[in-house]
Formats: structure tokens, C-alpha cells, sequence
């Protein structure tokens, strides 16, 4: 019961934080002469960061339900 319910925090969080991103920084870009060449002067901030916070987060929460079950187990055995 407590994996399903894990589970779909999880899958809430992440979906959110995808949510987010995707309507948070939509902007026009500033009309420009198609003949100049140069490079826009900022790059967009991708959703890459997102995925690497919500791995993150999935990391530390795996980790700490490891370390809560090596406690249970070792309390048991004692």
C-alpha cells in the first residue's frame, strides 16, 4: 500500500514540475531583420533542469527508503 502511494507522489511531482516548465517560459521573441546574423544575446533555459531535480528528488527518496528499511531490519535482528 505505502509503494502505490509512493508511487503516485512521485508521479505528481514530476508531472507537475513538467506542467511548470512547459507553460512558465513562453515568450515572443523580438522580431528581428531576417538578414542579420548574429546570435541572439541569451540562450533559453531548457527543461533539462527539471529532470535533473525530479532524478534528484527520486534518488534521495529511494535512498532514504533503503536506509529506513536497513533500520527495521537491523531491529529486527538485534
Amino acid at each position: 500500500m505505502k509503494t502505490k502511494s509512493i508511487r503516485m507522489l512521485l508521479f505528481a511531482v514530476i508531472f507537475n514540475l513538467f506542467a511548470v516548465n512547459s507553460f512558465a517560459g513562453r515568450q515572443r521573441l523580438p522580431k528581428r531583420n531576417p538578414f542579420d546574423r548574429k546570435p541572439p544575446k541569451s540562450a533559453p533555459f531548457d527543461g533539462g533542469i527539471y529532470v535533473l531535480i525530479g532524478a534528484g528528488m527520486a534518488y534521495a527518496l529511494k535512498m532514504a527508503l533503503d536506509t529506513k528499511k536497513k533500520s527495521i531490519n537491523s531491529k529486527a535482528t538485534s
